[in-house]
């Protein structure tokens, strides 16, 4: 290991064999620049796969999938207030009659029991009711309602699930750095251990490198935590990423794969599902204030009374009848109950009015603030790269002034720890830049498996299965 120029000489030896570490370690710099500005060969499909896992085992998405089966339900349950209603009762009966009459008796006096067989049947056909329409938008207003809620659920969904892959891959790529800079460092500690008992290498280069070395460690440590977090959080479709060393293309061009229109109420699905509450709630106020409105049917009853006697006898006879009309029921005094559901009702639909209001401000604000974020995510990676470039200048000067013993050790490896380091952010800020794109995009064509199909095709895998 060559020693500080402050304090050592330096053998032609020494000279050549740093020489070819340095060679190797600047080859090495060119291949991680190769993987991190460069095109991969593609290879898409790790979060299509994923995606289609995760929702094939969400029971949550199943949950809302039958939600909506049974808003469509009460749709045809409101609807069937208009047919005809028919009862049928039927009574198998033992009757006992004690008649006791003054005068000219008319019917059978004395006791008599006598067995009965009745059924009635009995027709109504709605003509006019009021609150059968309301209470059929109402459901279709439901219906609307979970057709939100579902879209808004697999939305959710996929959000997170590319979200957390991203994320996944980001601290992936990031765990591989720091595991080479490590592996790097033991080689170096390992080096300069023996320069340093050689009587080569100063005490000052071995802490130093014991430091950097301890340092990554801890970084190392920290960025495994958190992949695992993430990890777990993709569940088993996660488990496929392990074995996938993934990165990122990053010479796409993402205002173009992902254009933004900004925000458009149309497409959030939050708005959507306080509307169809509004209307809902509108719905259920108008079927209630008209509950007491005469309602009008058209009414039959047919008779049938078979017994073994009666009251004008105990010889069998049959009694049979029907009868065909018009019914009226006209709640005049409800007690004020029907109409003040309906205030609370229209109260509970203004305070949704509010809401919706609430939100749309709020989304006009979070658009702002990610056009904002955007701007400043693209800049960022800007400054990065050129952060990046100048500091693989300053690699190679360092490099050139270290083979001519004008450098000492340790600075040499600082400049070298600083442009991993700088390497390791343009990682994280590019992952970040993609984030900020596909989020705004989002917000105005919203979670869908197309922008899945977008991001997947984003990522390269060095280790391609087949």
């Amino acid at each position: 290991m060559k020693h500080s120029p402050e304090t050592h000489t330096t053998s032609p030896t020494q000279a050549i064999r740093k020489h070819e570490v340095v060679r190797r370690y600047r080859n090495a710099l060119g291949m991680l620049a190769g993987l991190l500005l460069l095109e991969s060969p593609v290879y898409a499909g790790a979060l299509q796969d994923l995606y289609s896992t995760t929702l094939e085992h969400e029971p949550l998405s199943a949950a809302a999938e039958l939600q909506l089966s049974a808003a469509q339900q009460n749709v045809i349950t409101q609807q069937r207030r208009y047919l005809p209603r028919i009862s049928v009762i039927a009574r198998e009966a033992s009757i006992y009659q004690d008649i006791s009459e003054s005068g000219s008796a008319v019917l059978l006096q004395g006791s008599n029991t006598y067995e009965a067989t009745r059924v009635n049947v009995e027709i109504e056909q709605p003509l006019y009711d009021p609150t059968i329409k309301p209470r059929i938008e109402a459901a279709r207003a439901r219906l609307e309602k979970q057709r939100f809620n579902t879209s808004n659920r697999i939305e959710w969904q996929t959000r997170l699930i590319i979200e957390r892959f991203v994320n996944t891959v980001r601290l992936q790529t990031l765990l591989r750095s720091s595991e080479r800079v490590i592996t790097r460092l033991e080689k170096e500690l390992e080096d300069v251990t023996k320069s340093h008992e050689a009587k080569i290498a100063t005490i000052t280069d071995l802490q130093n490198i014991k430091l950097a070395l301890s340092g990554m460690k801890r970084e190392r440590n920290s960025l495994t935590q958190q992949f695992n977090h993430e990890l777990a959080g993709l569940g088993d479709g996660g488990k496929a990423l392990l074995s996938n060393n993934l990165e990122l293309a990053i010479d796409a061009n993402l205002a173009q794969l992902f254009p933004s229109s900004g925000y458009t109420s149309t497409h959030r699905t939050e708005a959507g599902i306080v509307k169809t509450e509004i209307n809902e709630l509108h719905q259920y106020s108008v079927a209630s204030s008209k509950r007491s409105w005469p309602m009008v049917s058209l009414y039959g009853q047919y008779l049938l009374d078979n017994a073994t006697g009666s009251v004008f006898g105990s010889g069998a006879r049959d009694l049979s009848g029907y009868e065909v009309g018009v019914s009226v029921r006209w709640d005049i005094f409800d007690r004020g109950m029907n109409r003040s559901e309906a205030r609370e009702l229209n109260y509970r639909k203004r305070a949704k009015e509010q809401e919706l209001q609430a939100l749309l401000e709020e989304q006009r604000r979070i658009d702002s603030y990610s056009q904002s974020n955007l701007s400043q995510a693209d800049n960022g990676v800007a400054e990065l790269v050129d952060l990046v470039q100048q500091h693989e200048i300053l690699q190679k000067a360092s490099d050139r002034a270290f083979d001519a013993g004008k450098e000492t050790y340790r600075n040499s490896i600082a400049v070298y720890l600083a442009y991993e380091a700088a390497l390791r952010e343009l990682v994280a800020a590019r992952y970040d830049q993609l984030l900020s794109h596909v989020e705004l995009h989002a917000e105005s064509a919203g979670w869908t498996s197309e922008l899945v199909a977008k991001v997947d095709g984003l990522f390269a895998s060095s280790t391609p299965t087949h």
